[in-house]
Order: C-alpha cells, then sequence, then structure tokens
C-alpha cells in the first residue's frame, strides 16, 4: 500500500503513459456509457476485470519467486526450481480457464449469455479472494489452487465476443466494438503490471490486496451486465452441436491450429521476456511494468484506431494471416537484441500484430460456425486460449533452466507454426454465406 502511495508523492515514470491513457479511455468509456444500448460498456469493463487477474500475478510474483530465499517454496518438494515453480502459478490458471470454457460456452448456448457471464464471473470472485489470502500467507500451493479457480471464472469472459457478434447487426460497427474489446485487453497490459507492483504491500494481507479490489471489481461487472444486457431467446439444447462435430468443420481446424500457436507465443513471450530480463539484467517489477505499459500502450491504439479502420475495407481472413506475418518478422528480431531497451522495438511490431491476430481470429471463428453453436466454438477457442497458457508457462519455465536464450527460440517456432498454418489453409479460412 505505501508503495501505491509514494507514486502521488514523487510521480515516476511508469505512471506517464498510464495516465495518459487512462484519460483517453475515460473519455471512450463516457461515450459509450450515452449510448442507447450500454451493454459494450458492461462488456468492456468486465473485459478490463478479467485481463487484469491475469496480469497482475504475471508482474508481481515473477520477482518474488525468483528472489533469492523466496518465501514462496513448494513445501512437498515436488517442484524443485523457482522457475518451475513460477509456471505452475501461472499454469494453474490456464488449467482452470481450459475446464471452464467449453462447459460456460456450451452452457450459454441453452441458458444465454447473460447468465453464464454473472455465473462465471462468481467463481472469478471467489478465486481472487483465495489468490489474496494465500498470497499474504506465502502459500505456494494455496495460490495454485485459487489461481485454479479465477481462470476457471475467467472463461466465461471468452464469449464477450458472442456478445457483441448477437448484438450489433452493422459489420463496420462490429469490427469497430471488437477493435474496442481487444483494445480494453491490450490497456490491461498498461495498468496490471503497475496495479500489482504498486498497490500491494510488502508482506502479509497487505500483499494480496490488488485481488480482493479485484473481487470488488467483479461484483461491479455482475451489476453492470444485469442492468445493461438485454433479454434474449433461449436456443434449445436439442438443436445444438456436439464439441466433436465441429471438429469435423476443416476450416475450424485450420483456424483452430493458426490461433492456438498465436496465442502460445503471445502468452509464452508474457513468460519468457520478464524471466530473460531478470536472469539477464536483474530487472525489477518496475522495469516489468513499464515495459508492459509500453505494449499496452501501442495495443491499445492498435485496438481503437487500426482495428475498425481496417475491417472497414479488408476481409478478416486476409488481416489475420497478415498480422501473424508480422508477428514472426517480429518474434525474430527478439534475437537480435542485446539490452533491455533494444527489446521495445520488436515488442511495438509483437504489440501491434498480436492485438490484430487475437480480434481477426476471435471474429473467424464465429464466422466460421454455426449460429447455434457459436457458444461452443468460442468455448474451443477459449480451451486453446487455456491450453497455451499452461503450455507456455511449462515450457519457457522449462526452457529458461534449460539456456537463457532458448525461450526466444521457442518463441519464433510458435510464431513460424502459426503463419504457416494459416497460410496453407488460407482458402479455407473464409466467411460463411
Amino acid at each position: 500500500m505505501a508503495g501505491f502511495l509514494t507514486l502521488f508523492e514523487s510521480p515516476t515514470p511508469i505512471f506517464l503513459p498510464i495516465l495518459g491513457f487512462l484519460e483517453l479511455y475515460s473519455k471512450t468509456l463516457l461515450k459509450l456509457i450515452c449510448m442507447k444500448n450500454s451493454t459494450l460498456f458492461a462488456c468492456l469493463f468486465y473485459s478490463l476485470v478479467d485481463y487484469l487477474a491475469f496480469l497482475v500475478v504475471t508482474a508481481l510474483f515473477t520477482p518474488l519467486v525468483l528472489m533469492p530465499e523466496s518465501p514462496f517454496q513448494d513445501p512437498f518438494g515436488w517442484i524443485s526450481t523457482p522457475q518451475l515453480l513460477l509456471g505452475c502459478i501461472l499454469g494453474s490458471y490456464g488449467l482452470g480457464l481450459f475446464v471452464g470454457s467449453p462447459i460456460f460456452g456450451r452452457l450459454s448456448d441453452s441458458i444465454g449469455r447473460k447468465n453464464v457471464l454473472q455465473l462465471s464471473m462468481v467463481v472469478f470472485i471467489l478465486g481472487n479472494l483465495g489468490v489474496g489470502y494465500a498470497a499474504g500467507s506465502s502459500s505456494a500451493w494455496t495460490l495454485i489452487l485459487f489461481r485454479f479457480v479465477t481462470g476457471l471464472g475467467s472463461s466465461g469472459a471468452q464469449l464477450l465476443f458472442n456478445v457483441v457478434h448477437d448484438l450489433e447487426e452493422d459489420e463496420k460497427k462490429k469490427g469497430r466494438a471488437m477493435g474496442f474489446l481487444v483494445a480494453v485487453s491490450a490497456f490491461s497490459t498498461i495498468v496490471g503490471p503497475a496495479f500489482g507492483a504498486y498497490f500491494s504491500g510488502d508482506s502479509g494481507l497487505e500483499l494480496g490486496t490488488p485481488f480482493f479490489i479485484l473481487a470488488i471489481f467483479g461484483l461491479l461487472a455482475i451489476a453492470f451486465i444485469q442492468f445493461s444486457y438485454p433479454v434474449q431467446e433461449k436456443i434449445k439444447a436439442e438443436s445444438r452441436s456436439s464439441f466433436l462435430r465441429l471438429f469435423k468443420n476443416p476450416s475450424i481446424l485450420t483456424l483452430c491450429l493458426a490461433f492456438f500457436f498465436m496465442i502460445l507465443n503471445i502468452e509464452s513471450l508474457f513468460v519468457a521476456i520478464p524471466i530473460l530480463m531478470v536472469s539477464a539484467f536483474s530487472v525489477d517489477s518496475s522495469w516489468i511494468a513499464l515495459f508492459f505499459a509500453f505494449g499496452g500502450v501501442v495495443a491499445t491504439l492498435t485496438g481503437i484506431f487500426i482495428i475498425p479502420l481496417i475491417s472497414r475495407y479488408f476481409k478478416p481472413r486476409s488481416v489475420f494471416v497478415t498480422s501473424l506475418f508480422v508477428l514472426l518478422v517480429s518474434n525474430l528480431f527478439f534475437l537480435f537484441t542485446s539490452t533491455p531497451q533494444e527489446v521495445y522495438i520488436p515488442f511495438a511490431f509483437f504489440a501491434v500484430s498480436g492485438i490484430i491476430a487475437w480480434a481477426k481470429g476471435n471474429e473467424l471463428a464465429i464466422l466460421l460456425g454455426q449460429k447455434k453453436d457459436t457458444g461452443s466454438v468460442m468455448g474451443v477457442f477459449g480451451s486453446l486460449i487455456a491450453l497455451a497458457l499452461v503450455g507456455s508457462s511449462l515450457l519457457i519455465g522449462y526452457a529458461a533452466t534449460i539456456d537463457p536464450l532458448l525461450p526466444l527460440i521457442v518463441l519464433d517456432i510458435m510464431a513460424f507454426i502459426s503463419f504457416s498454418s494459416a497460410f496453407l489453409g488460407y482458402s479455407l479460412l473464409q466467411k460463411r454465406v
């Protein structure tokens, strides 16, 4: 708590870009509040709360777990290295996401998006309360358990893309709305790391303060959904397809492959860069927060301005494949950086191409599926994101124990597989007529 308050006594560079974009973000939200339908605002706030939960942990616990004589250790001795323990803490969130995504996605096709969004947020709140307690008690296994519960609750957030698609009929406005939606996730990279690094205390329950606040935000998200979401007809259970039938569609299979390795690449970078910078240059959580804030600024601008613009002139599949190529090139350039400052250049291109690929990948997923199955399709994609979270945390954590540069090579391989699969299957990635 004291660290957070000192920011207002002595301004630091970390918050200069944050304060500017808080103003930009606020003005955007105020415009959305004045819209006749305020559901989009509720979705944006819901998404912001969800992404904060992931990014707070990445910035806050990386230095705490990797520091010498860290209080976060496996009391049973099953996890031998701090890097692997960090991977388990981050990966347990993805495991919960993997379990919850298909369940909540399929459930949303029968009982409606509104009920599922609220139900998943209740689980999310319980998870964050548990994480706050575990952080204060320095209990590694309790932390892993409640990060799993948090991921379980976060799985409902993937349905926000369905909400935008269901409620917005105009294609141009739909692209703009999805641009705002991914801009919120990018904006979270600005606020999340700084929120965790400066708002938490040094020890005890004060260390878990950010997670208690996230629980309060979760209650607000439930209220916003309750009062803004319109009543919709429910889809009969017998009219919905099974998950196995979804995978018989070659278009969905192609997109699943490209999307999975793209998300794996993005999530791996969130783990690889902090580990590499801490190990090689002994950077602290302030540097990590500033680094993610920079990427968040770039990605937020992309979501607000670039995605709506390109949505007016180019088809989703063309933009998706092109962005994957830029993502591959930016990954290759990470290998040629030798100082923390040089990492910013490829990270800027990474942020632009990554946020575009994320938005267009989700848009293609909805377009390729049948209307009655859109919740199930996004549930599948939520599971892919979950697998990427689990795989990236464990894989990068293990690779870092072998060689500090190995995670960067792994990033290049992921980006290549993602682009090549989308490029070879380009003709399949078409909008359903």
